[in-house]
């Protein structure tokens, strides 16, 4: 009875033993499966949040006199015109900029506030139409804003 009573108890240990083995790999497979939902997660909203800013700026802005892409110092920018403001849009040193100022004031870029860190921005016009693409990570989005002006 005592040789019988042994194995019972050896074959519930290993039996035991599978089951957190296996509860292990379980949990270690999707740790994984997480982290790489997570990642994708974040590349994503790193190219969105870019774009919603600058439909959120056209937007508030919307008329087709106000909006309008220019050349500063060979950087294309998004101007947006109020009767006292301008306010520049760009992508410089890594990064797109913002630069709020005054209509009697000189327009320097460098001076523009940092806003998300990007590998690269373009910006696209025709007629009332503008495209915008963000880049980082090797990954690229892209939205269409048309101003009704």
């Amino acid at each position: 009875m005592n040789k019988h009573q042994n194995v019972h108890i050896i074959f519930s240990l290993s039996l035991f033993l599978l089951f957190v083995i296996g509860s292990f790999f379980v949990i270690a497979y999707e740790i994984r499966g997480y982290q790489m939902i997570n990642q994708t997660c974040q590349n994503e909203d790193d190219l969105i949040t870019p774009l919603a800013y600058l439909n959120t700026k056209i937007k508030a802005a919307d008329n087709s006199d106000a909006i309008d892409t220019v050349i500063v110092d060979n950087i294309t920018c998004l101007q947006i015109k109020t009767d006292q403001t301008k306010t520049y849009i760009y992508f410089d040193d890594g990064y797109l900029k913002e630069l709020y100022i005054t209509n009697d004031y000189s327009v320097d870029l460098k001076k523009g506030d940092k806003l998300f860190l990007l590998d690269n921005f373009y910006i696209e016009k025709n007629n009332r139409l503008f495209k915008f693409v963000v880049e980082k990570n090797d990954l690229q989005k892209q939205i269409s804003i048309n101003v009704h002006g």
